[in-house]
């Protein structure tokens, strides 16, 4: 048989373990991190699903989704490939795509960077590449040299505006990063 001394001992010892649990726990519940968007699902270090748009799983099983812009309903009218989605851009920027022929006014087709607010942070003109008039998407590129005004965004966009047509289906929007030079 165990002694008095002995069973108060493993009550203590039991104490003892149960409350070092409850302090593990609650120190580890207090060190989760809580998002509310795709780049702080990223930021926290969530597991990532590669797909288009990009899917990001935090720890309450909620899918927080990329920020793509209107890309995913205008890829059968125009892909702009360069710079990618959600990358960071700096002040000297090429742009590179593919649009239907209806994208372009004498061969050309505007664009311009925006950041959150709205603000033009530099407009550019890309020209359709020679040579390729008879395919369904033509090949444009164009350059932009751009600078932060007035704000502190360094999230922003990139629009393109499609020939002379306005409305509902008339742009695309691309989301990007900003870092001034």
């Amino acid at each position: 048989m165990l002694s008095q001394y002995t069973k108060i001992r493993m009550i203590i010892a039991i104490i003892v373990c149960l409350f070092l649990i409850g302090v593990f726990l609650f120190v580890r519940r207090d060190k989760t991190v809580r998002v509310a968007t795709f780049d702080e699902c990223i930021k926290a270090g969530y597991a990532v699903i590669d797909s288009f748009p990009k899917r990001c799983l935090d720890n309450e099983s909620i899918v927080h989704i990329e920020d793509v812009g209107n890309m995913v309903e205008m890829q059968n009218e125009i892909q702009i490939n360069a710079p990618e989605r959600n990358t960071v851009i700096t002040a000297n920027l090429v742009i590179l795509g593919k649009a239907r022929k209806d994208w372009f006014v004498d061969g050309k087709i505007s664009g311009s960077l925006v950041d959150t607010e709205g603000i033009v942070l530099g407009q550019f003109v890309a020209e359709a590449e020679k040579g390729n008039i008879n395919k369904t998407l033509r090949e444009f590129s164009g350059k932009m040299i751009w600078r932060l005004r007035d704000t502190d965004a360094l999230k922003g966009s990139i629009v393109l505006k499609k020939g002379k047509v306005t409305g509902t289906g008339s742009e695309i929007r691309m989301p990007v990063f900003l870092r001034p030079d």
